[in-house]
């Protein structure tokens, strides 16, 4: 990271001009949106907003390149001396934090996955939850596997990206612990099953 971007006000500005996008997005819709309706929303003059994005699409991919980078700094799902082995508690960990992201980021996320305006960000945004978990069936032997690993990662993105769904539009009844357990439940033997029986972890 920059000096730059280590500067207070730079962070600030950023944080006000990601804030009025989500903002006007929900009331507006993606596509409605202007570069001056997002500098009149922070209180911000265009010229500022130019020093820092191209334009709107390059303000909304840095919203969601940044906070699914998050995801990459969250406990590992496996440990350093196995790695090619899930381990239910390590697992479970995870997904906990996974879903404590998804409260602490609520509004990003309920426009991600409800604005049909960010159609394309959403995508991108699955997308990286593929290859998040692509990376680490690289570590596992391709012939372990019956079922291929991005097959795998496509069902369980899906499958997470459906539950962070309901979550959110029932105002996440369930904490985050309880939601990842379910989740975990609902997942984790499909994907037990597709390793071969020499390969599974004892239960």
């Amino acid at each position: 990271m920059s000096r730059k971007e280590n500067d207070p006000r730079v962070i600030r500005t950023r944080k006000l001009l990601r804030e009025s996008l989500l903002a006007l997005i929900r009331s507006k819709g993606f596509d409605s949106i202007s570069v001056q309706d997002i500098t009149d929303h922070a209180t911000l003059n265009r010229a500022t907003f130019y020093l820092h994005y191209a334009d709107k699409h390059d303000l909304m991919q840095n919203v969601v390149r940044d906070t699914l980078l998050e995801l990459t700094r969250l406990p590992t799902p496996v440990s350093p001396s196995r790695p090619g082995v899930a381990e239910p508690d390590r697992l479970m960990i995870f997904f906990t934090s996974v879903f404590q992201h998804v409260a602490e980021h609520a509004d990003f996320y309920r426009i991600m996955l409800v604005e049909g305006s960010v159609a394309a960000f959403a995508v991108q945004m699955q997308d990286y939850i593929e290859q998040y978990g692509l990376r680490w069936f690289a570590r596992v032997q391709t012939d372990q596997f019956l079922i291929q690993p991005t097959v795998i990662m496509s069902s369980l993105s899906g499958a997470y990206i459906g539950i962070v769904k309901w979550w959110l539009r029932n105002n996440m009844p369930n904490p985050p612990e309880q939601i990842a357990e379910q989740f975990m439940r609902l997942t984790l033997p499909g994907i037990l099953a597709a390793v071969r029986q020499e390969d599974r972890v004892p239960e």
